[in-house]
């Protein structure tokens, strides 16, 4: 019985050492643009910046999601939009890192309102309330996929990088 008892107690520290370092990491959103240092974006400091509310299917369960655009997070670490995305800049990537280690890739016209109507948001909240642990706080949203495959859960991490 004792014996039970450790193995259970040893498997709870597991899960809570495994844990915890995605949910800590997961409070903040990382920003890397081509150039320049990392920049941290908090939960507090998303939520202050303009939202849009964008009504999808995931997973089969359709919810009102509200973010900010992708487009204008990126913008904080200087990634080219509208007039000044031409050229090599074209085929600019940005990756989504979710905190499972998941990852996405859309190009810098996916996300800019200049080149598609559908919005690329990263979600803070659906329904009015904010995402639970299991999506949030950040999940990317593209508006018109047929499929959720891009819509990453827990993102820690938007990274801009050249394809040569």
């Amino acid at each position: 019985m004792r014996c039970v008892a450790k193995v259970r107690d040893v498997l709870a520290l597991m899960v809570i050492a495994v844990s915890a370092p995605a949910v800590a990491a997961a409070q903040s959103l990382t920003l890397q643009g081509l150039a320049g240092a990392p920049v941290a974006i908090t939960t507090q400091e998303l939520k202050a910046l303009p939202h849009r509310t964008v009504t999808v299917a995931v997973h089969g369960l359709s919810g009102a999601y509200s973010g900010p655009p992708l487009a204008a997070l990126l913008a904080k670490v200087d990634a080219p939009q509208g007039e000044s995305l031409h050229g090599p800049a074209m085929s600019d990537i940005v990756v989504v890192r979710a905190c499972d280690g998941y990852r996405v890739v859309l190009t810098l016209p996916d996300i800019d309102p200049a080149f598609l109507d559908q919005a690329v948001i990263l979600a803070d909240s659906v329904d009015g309330h904010p995402l639970d642990a299991h999506e949030g706080p950040f999940r990317l949203i593209v508006e018109g996929d047929k499929r959720a495959a891009r819509s990453a859960r827990c993102v820690v991490s938007l990274t801009l990088a050249a394809v040569p």
